[in-house]
């Protein structure tokens, strides 16, 4: 019987998009302190793909000479040429309402629920009957507050907490094809999920010259229902399948806990000389699943970064603008993708940049 080698696919192909819409959006003051906004919104989305696939699967009888010489090249076995135009229509209508409150000048209290859509859409690399996904819809509710305030510090501080709702949500389903022995993946509205969180931001005045920022987010989320299509043995090989997220998990590519810190410094100089300032800023990112637990083990790490920048505007009074950066100064080793292609034997990854420094300039006309 036949052992193949290798194959080699050609795939030449494009997505052509059409979309339309019609919104209206408005804000009624009722006095100073309360206003009411809505919005209302009408999608039509229209998705069409066009892609011709030719496969050259290559023997693997290696023994012996070819049929143009001994020069070790065999011509392929079988070649498979097939056309498709996966089509995908979807609209919806979504809006936006929402109420502010401000009881004095320096503090603003809000809330807002919306109803959000993200269009279907066409996936060229699935093979035919898989190579279409419908559209996803999420409910979103969030309360929050934003502040100023100058008493011994001059500063503001905003506060937000959410609630979003998924539902047939858009994820990945990776297998590898057996027509053309290719790992791909197909987009799947497999399910709800929910993500709910805090985000809060300040920023401090200290001196005349001296400002920090910082700003913290916390996420949690949790996929509740998840049902993956049963892709036949004939199109998908069963042992390669993977889900980059199950029942019970969380979201892929989420981390729960994400700080970004800045603490910046204006130099006193002559305004005539121009603005001078340094500054140093801290990153920190929580860990994140990149897959479910049973397609891969590998999770990516927390890590940390440190940047430095020296910013000078106007140089010596000139319409020129320079700048010094330095992005991950400490040079730490981090990761930032998994491919979760653990199941089909090969897991791959992405690597954050290395320590890079610089100098930026640019000329103001």
């Amino acid at each position: 019987f036949p052992v193949y080698v290798g194959s080699i696919m050609a795939n030449p192909g494009g997505v052509d998009y059409e979309n339309r819409a019609v919104y209206l959006q408005g804000t009624y003051d009722l006095n100073p302190q309360w206003s009411f906004t809505g919005g209302l919104r009408y999608t039509d989305d229209k998705t069409e793909g066009y892609i011709k696939e030719t496969v050259a699967k290559f023997p693997g009888n290696i023994g012996g000479p070819t049929a143009l010489g001994d020069d070790g090249y065999y011509a392929p076995d079988t070649v498979v040429t097939t056309t498709r135009n996966p089509v995908s229509n979807s609209d919806a209508v979504t809006w936006l309402l929402g109420v502010d409150y401000k009881p004095s000048e320096n503090i603003m209290y809000y809330a807002k629920y919306v109803r959000g859509y993200r269009q279907g859409s066409v996936n060229l690399a699935a093979p035919d009957g898989y190579d279409t996904h419908d559209p996803e819809e999420v409910d979103s509710y969030e309360v929050g507050a934003k502040t100023q305030f100058d008493t011994f510090l001059t500063g503001t501080f905003n506060i937000s907490m959410f609630y979003n709702d998924f539902r047939d949500q858009q994820i990945q389903y990776g297998y590898r094809r057996v027509d053309t022995g290719t790992g791909t993946t197909s987009i799947i509205n497999a399910g709800e999920s929910s993500i709910q969180g805090v985000e809060l931001e300040t920023t401090l005045v200290l001196t005349d010259s001296l400002r920090f920022n910082f700003a913290y987010t916390y996420l949690d989320t949790e996929v509740q229902d998840l049902i993956t299509p049963e892709i036949p043995a004939t199109v998908a090989d069963p042992t390669t399948i993977s889900v980059t997220t199950a029942e019970g998990e969380s979201l892929p590519f989420v981390a729960e806990n994400q700080v970004v810190a800045n603490l910046s410094y204006q130099v006193p100089i002559d305004s005539s000389l121009g603005a001078l300032s340094a500054g140093l800023t801290y990153v920190y990112n929580d860990e994140m699943q990149s897959s479910s637990r049973e397609t891969s083990p590998i999770k990516i790490d927390a890590y940390e970064l440190f940047n430095v920048n020296v910013n000078w505007n106007a140089v010596m009074g000139s319409h020129f603008d320079a700048s010094l950066f330095v992005n991950n100064a400490t040079d730490k080793e981090y990761y930032t993708y998994a491919s979760g292609g653990w199941r089909q034997g090969a897991e791959t990854g992405a690597v954050g940049l290395p320590r890079m420094y610089g100098l930026r300039l640019k000329y103001n006309f």
